[in-house]
């Protein structure tokens, strides 16, 4: 598939081609009618009746409105370069930017040449840019050469083999268009519609609006289809077998898995991206939308099967800690789709287990552990992860000086504060997470199971047994001080050698090579706890005692409301809706991980951009970025994922927007070899 990414450039650079493009030769005028030349018949009225789609169009594209979107782009951001400026540096011509209608729709669209083959098949795509007029663009289209009528009011301008122009006549909010592709035949196809069919629609008020419509490709590859689809279980039956699997049971769930991918293709209708902006409260959206026409496909059921089951945040939701740098709530699954899964993959896992690979008690206790996976008829399930309390800055050590045990004390310390803290919370019983935690517990924890591991790694690392040992043991300890009493804690332990992290830390001791003796190993330990609540159930994570008892003495019925998400401001928009799921992450939340993340070794530019962009944005990346999931039920189902910038995210982006583009300006403004714009 070879699509032209940039037809809005090349539309805008066939104006500049026709703006810049020497005089046509004058037209000698006609000679004089005789008395016996009958008068000319009045040119013939543009067609400007209803064209429908072409059956195989496979993408739609919109831009609503250029003035409108940068007008926007502009409130919030103070972008340095006004509207006509920027346009008029872009294209180079006032009276071409004069022809522009900027207030109209740009659109796009992508087909399936139904004269192509399957084997080769071609795209034809096409862009199209409204125009205020179109005697004054064809009046430009003649400085280079004399346009060529095609049919009433739509005239064929050409430049060479890679990009050729129609000028035409349009419904819609523009009079008249420029449509540009790379093909005469490109222009044939999409024209009629694009001028007299596509400027009628309307989708739903996006400022950018893209369409990928899967009945298409259905439409063009209908009998290919007819035929794969009965011919896809026997092939992935066989292509397990070539891979050495002959178990039955595999090359049954095999076949159905094959079987039903072209239900799940058939149920497919189009995949949507939407960009909003509201300029009145300085807010943008963006939306991805998948629709369904049928619902024949386990996949398709799985996905929509809670649609009609949404709502505001169930309660839970609002006693998560107010610390906390992101949140989310669910309202739940149906056990009934994951019992389904969670069979198939235990029976996947019997039949792939080798029969002397492990203990046959390791072997059933592995298989029994995926089968008996806690899954919930919850009403509402939520999240939340937050970081550690910040460390107290530590005395620089000289390159010279550091040693083994400082590389083991900052990469468990690293490890610590990447990891954070995680909270899960349901509203269901604890009982059935306790027991399967110590199911877990009790496998890991067999001595045949770590005997086959110490064999396994031992013939891979090619060392003796002593020194494969797993580098994760398990635990079940008392509820640590501070952790509430009723909590079934477990401890897992986990083991750093400095050996192991020596070249990751490369800049803190002058890239040295690690001593040849002196290796230090320690352990850290990290805590998942799972404590009842009621009729709720908390599960916290965290490699640190003391934030591990605070969340969960937080989010308990009962704790002061003023640690919890209920006292937050700015969570106002989560409070109502339909919605199936949702909930909030904070940027600068987002912007401390990856600074834990990574190491001054690996990411020293990353994390100086990122504490330079923190510097310069006004609200310091501190506002909520919104998430919601809805869907809708019934016969045609459809799930939709948004994500909305409130005014602080908006304008901190916006910020950093309008940074580039005048780093952008100045650069082009700085005479080669003279001196770097400042800062």
């Amino acid at each position: 598939m070879r699509l032209r990414s940039s037809m809005i450039h090349l539309g805008l650079g066939a104006l500049t081609a026709l703006a810049c493009s020497p005089p046509a030769p004058p037209i000698q005028p006609a000679p004089p009618p005789t008395a016996s030349t009958a008068a000319a018949p009045p040119p013939a009225e543009p067609d400007l009746s209803p064209v429908a789609a072409p059956r195989t169009v496979v993408a739609v594209g919109r831009w609503s409105s250029v003035a409108g979107t940068l007008k926007t782009l502009d409130a919030a951001g103070k972008i340095p370069l006004g509207l006509d400026s920027l346009l008029e540096k872009e294209l180079g011509d006032r009276e071409l930017l004069a022809l522009l209608k900027l207030d109209g729709a740009i659109d796009g669209a992508v087909m399936i040449d139904p004269a192509s083959t399957p084997n080769d098949p071609a795209f034809p795509a096409v862009v199209s840019l409204p125009l205020r007029e179109l005697n004054g663009a064809l009046a430009l289209a003649g400085r280079a050469r004399k346009p060529t009528p095609i049919r009433p009011g739509v005239f064929r301008i050409g430049f060479n083999k890679d990009l050729v122009c129609d000028l035409s006549v349009s419904v819609g909010d523009a009079p008249a268009r420029l449509l540009c592709g790379g093909r005469e035949r490109d222009l044939d196809l999409l024209v009629p519609w694009m001028t007299r069919g596509l400027p009628r629609d309307s989708f739903g008020g996006a400022d950018l609006h893209l369409e990928l419509r899967v009945g298409g490709l259905r439409e063009r590859y209908k009998e290919e289809l007819a035929v794969m689809g009965p011919a896809l279980p026997v092939a992935a039956s066989k292509m397990l077998q070539e891979r050495g699997i002959t178990d039955p049971v595999l090359l049954d769930m095999g076949a159905a898995a094959a079987k039903d991918v072209p239900r799940f293709t058939s149920d497919l209708d189009a995949l949507l991206l939407d960009v909003k902006l509201d300029q009145t409260r300085a807010e943008a959206s963006v939306s991805g939308t998948i629709k369904f026409k049928g619902t024949s496909s386990w996949a398709t059921r799985f996905m929509t099967h809670r649609n009609g089951t949404s709502g505001s945040p169930p309660p839970i939701f609002w006693q998560l800690p107010r610390e906390s740098g992101s949140a989310s709530f669910y309202h739940g699954a149906d056990s009934r789709m994951f019992e389904e899964l969670r069979g198939s993959l235990a029976t996947a896992v019997r039949a792939v287990i080798p029969p002397k690979a492990l203990a046959p008690a390791d072997a059933r206790a592995i298989v029994e552990l995926i089968a008996t996976a806690p899954v919930s008829n919850a009403r509402g399930i939520v999240t939340a992860r937050g970081h550690l309390p910040a460390r107290a800055p530590e005395k620089p050590i000289r390159p010279e000086d550091f040693k083994p045990a400082d590389a083991v004390r900052i990469a468990l310390q690293r490890s610590s504060d990447v990891a954070g803290w995680g909270l899960v919370g349901l509203e269901a019983k604890a009982d059935p997470y306790v027991t399967w935690l110590k199911q877990l517990g009790k496998l890991y924890s067999s001595r045949t199971l770590q005997t086959s591991i110490q064999k396994k790694l031992s013939e891979k690392t090619k060392e003796p047994r002593a020194a494969a040992l797993p580098w994760l043991s398990v635990h079940f300890v008392k509820p640590p001080r501070g952790v509430p009493e009723n909590s079934f804690v477990l401890e897992m332990r986990s083991v750093t050698s400095s050996r192991t992290v020596w070249k990751e830390l490369g800049s803190m001791h002058g890239h040295r090579e690690h001593p040849k003796t002196g290796e230090i190993k320690a352990s850290t330990s990290s805590f998942i706890a799972v404590s009842q609540d009621g009729e709720h159930t908390w599960i916290a994570s965290s490699a640190d005692v003391q934030t591990l008892g605070r969340i969960l003495n937080a989010v308990r019925t009962g704790a002061p409301r003023e640690n919890t998400l209920g006292a937050q401001e700015g969570l106002d928009a989560l409070k109502v809706g339909t919605n199936t799921g949702g909930g909030f992450v904070i940027p600068r939340s987002i912007a401390d991980t990856f600074n834990l993340l990574f190491s001054d070794e690996v990411f020293t530019g990353g994390r100086q951009s990122i504490e330079e962009a923190l510097a310069v944005i006004p609200n310091k990346g501190k506002t909520p970025v919104f998430l919601f999931a809805s869907g809708e039920d019934g016969e045609a189902p459809s799930n939709t994922a948004r994500l909305v910038l409130q005014r602080g995210s908006f304008e901190d982006l916006m910020t950093l927007v309008s940074r580039a583009i005048k780093r952008r300006a100045d650069a082009s403004a700085t005479p080669a070899g003279g001196p770097a714009p400042g800062p």
